[in-house]
């Protein structure tokens, strides 16, 4: 049996598949407008293909008493075991807070929760997670330790917080939460970790700096060094904002150094004190060391392109999403709405002369992807309302954008798009923030592909039990007795999946081939308890190959199958003709269209006669 990707063997239980191929889709022409639009059905305008569910929103979770004062969702990340739970924070002046949402029971769970006074705490001697009020958290981040920062962005002491148990916490009360006072005071947005465990954060101004936390011991977040990015070749105003006059013209691109501003000792190396947690002391301290000034530096993503690691960061008044070469310190613009051009002709893509019109405005949150050729997909949140995602793509491999394509549009709701993620369980998450209606709500956005790409396979014989599997977020059990063989098994499998109502109107789709079942959205949770059977999973369509006479080779019997199909004297079954959709051929493999032509019969004539092989 092919299959393409990786293979996990379990009897018990699988780890969930986090596969997020993107096929190709046409570009969106225009923001989206009340008339194709509905903030409680299809908030998004997306392309042909694309699907969007709600998963929850500030009306539904009321009911359940989530704290009133908890508005304006912003930046989430998904954790748990099967990547069941979602980190909302809350983005308000006063009262925020942070909630883990279990989106398999529909319940959550209050991790930290402000007084509301507006009074915030600056002495961390005299701090209390449960006696303290919280301002504008964003964003909620997993660490690679698996505990969850969030932090203080325009309002509160500019302030980090860590809280080393969001997966078992059961309230405010038993949230380890500790500050992390040896950050400084800044006004946090972006947060992101290398491969090293360095961490690297924004102050979100208009004279905002990239920062660097160098920890003593990997995984500790409590002491380290600290550095400012400084681009050597600037010349103006630090302590200015970006476009001030004596900043105009002045390069943010070229090499870079890191200056130190608090040494591994946690001692400050500038007069100005980067830990006044009144005045956001740590953009002194940047200004001091010539910490460069960006337009509204807010998220961050880390790629690794051709061996090195490369940190993105947008800034919002600029209009430019920025490239950092960790390895090399070279900084250079990826997107530029001035000079990127987009896939329909646009040179550049423009920035549009308000929210309503087509172009790249406020980029805020970025996120990445990669394609069916490995080419980076970096989607770029707008900070507006109508609020755009947009898919800048970097063919050649350089760090930079070749094109970019307006992928989504959020309708004008008096909201923005925000925390949009790679959701592990297959397409993306994203909120709707702060709508005029009040009803903060989180969404998914996923592809239906036409052909299956996750597939299980079943081997052993059947003692008796159950398989439990979850597709698209729809939990299914089919029940074992006692000798049944793999394929029938996978047949049962099919057909529980295929005779749901639910699954069938989000045009899910399973394929049995012989002893593998073929799906066609994301699956997760596949566990059994049958001692006779052993589950395996991966990623990858069944074998697109040419075989359609399902024999294991590629001759002139398939040639003359496919004459008689063309003729309209034979059909072909779904799992023959996914094998034969085999054109166009790109770079010498398949890439299907979900036709079969005469263009699919000429290539198996090829390969059957030897002249070509994928």
């Amino acid at each position: 049996m092919h299959h393409s990707g990786a293979a996990i063997i379990l009897a018990a239980c699988l780890v969930p598949c986090n596969a997020n191929a993107i096929e190709s889709f046409t570009p969106l022409v225009a923001p989206a407008t009340l008339s194709n639009t509905n903030e409680s059905n299809n908030p998004f305008l997306l392309p042909e293909g694309w699907t969007q569910t709600l998963v929850t929103d500030r009306t539904t979770l009321n009911i359940q008493g989530l704290p009133s004062t908890f508005g304006t969702w912003d930046m989430i990340d998904v954790g748990g075991t099967t990547s069941e739970y979602i980190y909302i924070p809350m983005e308000v002046q006063k009262g925020s807070g942070v909630i883990r949402y279990n989106q398999d029971t529909g319940d959550f769970t209050t991790l930290l929760q402000g007084n509301n006074t507006g009074v915030f705490n600056s002495n961390p001697s005299t701090w209390s997670a449960t006696n303290d009020d919280f301002g504008s958290l964003d964003p909620a981040v997993v660490t690679p330790t698996g505990s969850l920062l969030t932090a203080e962005e325009w309002s509160g002491d500019g302030r980090i917080f860590e809280i080393s148990n969001p997966e078992t916490a059961t309230g405010t009360i038993d949230a380890d939460v500790r500050w992390l006072s040896n950050i400084p005071s800044v006004s946090h947005e972006g947060i992101k970790f290398d491969s090293a465990g360095s961490m690297y954060f924004v102050d979100e101004n208009n004279s905002g700096s990239i920062y660097r936390f160098t920890p003593n011991t990997i995984g500790d977040l409590t002491s380290g060094s600290i550095d400012v990015l400084t681009i050597d070749a600037f010349s103006g105003d630090a302590s200015a904002n970006y476009d001030a006059g004596v900043n105009v013209g002045q390069s943010r691109t070229g090499n870079s150094t890191w200056v130190e501003i608090v040494n591994s000792a946690g001692i400050k190396t500038t007069y100005a004190d980067p830990f006044d947690f009144t005045t956001r002391g740590g953009r002194s301290a940047a200004d001091e060391a010539y910490g460069t000034p960006f337009g509204r530096p807010e998220d961050m993503v880390i790629a690794t392109i051709n061996g090195d690691e490369v940190l993105y960061f947008a800034t919002t008044s600029e209009n430019i999403v920025y490239g950092l070469n960790l390895a090399t310190g070279l900084v250079f613009e990826a997107v530029n709405s001035t000079v990127t051009p987009d896939g329909l002709g646009n040179t550049p893509v423009g920035s549009g002369a308000n929210d309503s019109l087509y172009g790249l405005d406020d980029p805020d949150n970025l996120e990445i992807s990669f394609g069916a050729s490995g080419e980076l997909q970096l989607f770029i949140i707008e900070d507006g309302d109508p609020g755009d995602i947009w898919m800048a793509t970097d063919y050649d491999g350089d760090g930079v954008a070749d094109v970019i394509d307006l992928f989504a549009s959020l309708g004008p709701f008096g909201s923005e798009p925000s925390g949009f993620i790679v959701d592990p369980r297959g397409g993306f998450l994203v909120n709707i923030q702060h709508p005029a209606s009040g009803n903060d709500a989180l969404w998914r956005l996923r592809q239906i592909s036409s052909l299956p790409s996750l597939w299980i396979q079943v081997d052993g014989t059947a003692q008796g039990g159950l398989v439990f599997f979850t597709v698209a977020g729809v939990t299914l059990s089919v029940t074992t007795t006692n000798g049944l063989t793999p394929g029938q098994v996978i047949l049962i499998m099919a057909d529980a999946v295929n005779s749901d109502v639910t699954l069938s109107g989000m045009g899910v789709t399973a394929l049995a081939v012989g002893d593998t079942l073929y799906i066609n959205n994301q699956l997760t949770g596949v566990t059994t308890t049958d001692p006779g059977l052993i589950l395996s999973y991966g990623f990858g369509g069944p074998p697109i190959d040419g075989d359609i006479t399902l024999d294991g080779l590629v001759n002139v019997a398939d040639v003359l199958l496919g004459h008689q199909v063309l003729l309209g004297k034979e059909t072909l079954s779904r799992e023959q003709f996914i094998h034969g959709n085999v054109a166009p051929l790109v770079d010498g493999q398949p890439e299907p269209d979900e036709r079969f032509t005469l263009g699919d019969l000429l290539i198996i004539q090829r390969k059957a006669l030897g002249m070509i092989n994928f």
